[in-house]
């Protein structure tokens, strides 16, 4: 074929691209550029038509990529990294991979064919969103969410949708889409740790479960123990602690004779003190081991006469001792052996 046919063929297939484009319902843009061609292809020389590709280019800058140097009556243009290029012979389109693949080179074809249609073929959904009545691409919900409200939002993980609204389960609202747990509050849109006990004038009931308790008293440290008291039945053992012994006497305070004649109270009295360092003990049975061995000791060591007498009298008065004032004893220990709560 000479040039002088192929430039009528061009011509011809312009215009009966035209006349089906007319026919048929394209957007206003398609329409005109389909004009263009045509009357573009009447008046050039026939030289101008048979050349296959105008030189025209452009230069896109990295990480962007030419789309359009195949579309010979469109100034070319540049696609981003996160886009497909689409030509066609009047125009060029960039698409969105993720949902679209490039259409058919033909009059009327979507430049970018849907892979995910929700209802409408130009309401496309990405791979993980959900079609929601059959027109709303929204994103997947996580497992235990349920949607609500007129536009189907995600409820938070264990709300119910009450009314068009999420309510959480203590039908409190939702705190920046979270439900908060029984004993938090939504404190400028983040769920924290509320004492609801915490009484005292001006403080804050909000606390950092990591370093404080709260108790029935109000807000307490973790350690050290501030008031034994308060923290008498929340307390835990303390961990690494190892209680430790210092013979007969309070840690720190007056110091009582280890032996009595022959009879050895040290044992009894390191037994006792241990019994006081471990978190959680019972302080009366620790009180009654201390004079059960205290007695043996007085035994061993006498086994009748008045010196027995002697010195079970003076065990007596240890065990009276630690009796009347051993609770400042064993309230330190359990403070020094604890924890305020978990």
């Amino acid at each position: 074929m000479v040039d002088g046919d192929r430039v009528r063929d061009r011509r011809e297939r312009l215009f009966d691209d035209l006349a089906r484009g007319l026919a048929s319902e394209l957007p206003r843009r398609r329409v005109l550029l389909l004009a263009l061609g045509a009357v573009v292809g009447a008046s050039l020389p026939g030289r101008a038509l048979a050349g296959t590709r105008r030189p025209q280019r452009i230069e896109c800058g990295a990480p962007y990529t030419e789309c359009g140097a195949l579309s010979p009556l469109v100034v070319p243009g540049c696609c981003g990294p996160d886009s497909i290029c689409c030509q066609f012979d009047y125009d060029f389109h960039c698409c969105d991979p993720k949902r679209h693949r490039c259409g058919q080179n033909r009059i009327g074809a979507e430049y970018c064919d849907c892979l995910y249609p929700c209802g409408d073929p130009r309401n496309c959904c990405y791979p993980n969103d959900d079609c929601v009545d059959g027109r709303l691409c929204k994103e997947k919900c996580p497992k235990g969410s349920v949607r609500c409200g007129e536009y189907h939002d995600c409820c938070p993980v264990g709300a119910r949708c009450v009314k068009g609204e999420c309510a959480c389960p203590d039908t409190r609202d939702p705190c920046k889409g979270v439900c908060c747990k029984k004993g938090e509050e939504c404190i400028r849109g983040v769920c924290k740790p509320y004492c609801e006990n915490e009484t005292a004038r001006g403080a804050s009931r909000v606390y950092d479960p990591a370093t404080q308790c709260c108790t029935e008293y109000g807000i307490e440290p973790k350690y050290p123990i501030r008031y034994f008291e308060r923290c008498r039945k929340t307390r835990v053992p303390r961990e690494g602690y190892v209680p430790e012994a210092n013979g007969c006497g309070p840690k720190g305070g007056p110091k009582f004779p280890d032996k009595v004649g022959r009879a050895d109270f040290r044992p009894a009295c390191d037994a006792h003190d241990i019994c006081y360092g471990t978190c959680r003990s019972d302080r009366d049975a620790c009180d009654a081991q201390f004079a059960r061995q205290l007695k043996r000791a007085c035994q061993r060591a006498y086994p009748k006469g008045k010196k027995r007498q002697a010195c079970l009298a003076r065990a007596k008065d240890y065990v009276d001792g630690v009796t009347a004032l051993g609770s400042i004893a064993y309230d330190a220990a359990q403070s020094e052996a604890c924890q305020c709560c978990p």
